[in-house]
């Protein structure tokens, strides 16, 4: 009744909006002939123009985006909405132009990278990001462009290449009745998430050396998810927004050294390095401490945001003398989607 109440009153608000919008802006056109009736494609088109008409608040801003989600759950470009909650990033249902091209390029480029390292010496091991769409699927909204069997394939094919590639759906999907696996309003996985992949990858990692590490929870906190920004209810209508996540951020460090001569002695470098996405990189996933705890031995961490899987990889490759570092195991953190999205390997030679 109470969500009842709020969606009727944006709705009475909104009314009085267009109304003196209209009152004040003229140059709206808006064909009443052609649109007898308002849905959620047309509300963005009036809320276009309302917003090239008048000086457009954060105000006015978060009313269209509650009435957007209110009524019509919808977001801006960018966000999927989902049922009970649950948003899903666009990037998971865009189907790229010459997906075919761009996901050959890449198996190409990964298969390739597993090649050098192999000449060196160096052991890689690819992990396979699911997307969050396939792991909740009872909450994602049927898509029927979205080709099936993408995993899959990339896990096929890597593996016929004779690839040591760790596949974390089965696992992870086992697991999302027992704690929630990855955020209702944010791309990434949740800190039970990223313990759970990492105690999967933990399991595959030789033993270089032995390392405690004492893991810690902080207090819990609200957390508005990267989704969010896709509906900008906040500050003024957040309760008819999707309510924000609750985040329990974990750190990772090795435990004290009783021992004297154990506390001043040389440390070694690490053999295991770890490059990925945001995934491995957001400290709010602590998903490198939990992958140090579990393996019980150190592990470098290179991965970075906002760039992909692919580029710190050709970094790290560009940067590093394999020769000469004490790295024996490459954990490489590849989400799913990425497979599709750039064609990297032509970029790389020069072609994309």
């Amino acid at each position: 009744m109470d969500r009842y109440i709020q969606t009727t009153s944006a709705l009475l608000v909104a009314v009085f909006v267009v109304v003196i919008t209209f009152w004040n802006a003229k140059e709206l056109n808006w064909d009443t002939e052609q649109h007898p009736i308002l849905n959620g494609t047309q509300a963005r088109e009036l809320e276009s123009q309302f917003e090239q008409s008048v000086v457009i608040s954060d105000w006015a801003k978060g009313l269209w985006a509650a009435i957007d989600y209110s009524l019509f759950k919808e977001g801006y470009s960018g966000v999927v909405v989902g049922s009970e909650g649950w948003l899903f990033s666009a990037e998971e249902y865009f189907v790229p132009e010459k997906k075919h091209a761009k996901l050959e390029s890449n198996l190409l480029f990964v298969t390739n990278i597993s090649k050098q390292f192999q000449a060196s010496g160096i052991t890689l091991k690819v992990a396979l990001i699911p997307e969050k769409a396939e792991i909740y699927a009872e909450y994602a909204p049927i898509q029927p462009l979205r080709r099936q069997g993408l995993r899959e394939e990339i896990y096929a094919t890597l593996r016929q290449g004779n690839l040591d590639v760790i596949d974390l759906f089965e696992t992870l999907k086992a697991l999302k009745h027992e704690q929630q696996l990855f955020l209702k309003t944010d791309t990434h996985w949740t800190p039970y998430g990223a313990k759970a992949a990492a105690n999967i990858i933990a399991q595959t990692l030789p033993q270089y050396d032995v390392v405690d590490f004492n893991t810690t929870a902080s207090k819990p906190t609200t957390f508005r998810g990267d989704l969010l920004n896709f509906i900008p209810v906040a500050p003024y209508f957040n309760n008819f927004g999707p309510t924000p996540d609750t985040l329990v951020a974990y750190s990772t460090e090795p435990s004290a050294l009783e021992d004297e001569d154990l506390l001043f002695a040389p440390i070694a470098e690490p053999s295991i390095a770890l490059i990925g996405t945001s995934y491995s990189a957001n400290t709010n996933w602590n998903f490198p401490g939990f992958l140090r705890d579990a393996a019980k031995q150190e592990v470098l961490d290179l991965s970075t945001e906002g760039q992909g899987p692919f580029t710190p990889m050709e970094d790290f490759i560009l940067d590093s003398d394999f020769n000469n570092n004490n790295i024996k195991t490459v954990i490489w953190e590849i989400p799913i989607r990425y497979f599709e999205s750039n064609n990297f390997y032509a970029k790389s030679q020069g072609n994309g």
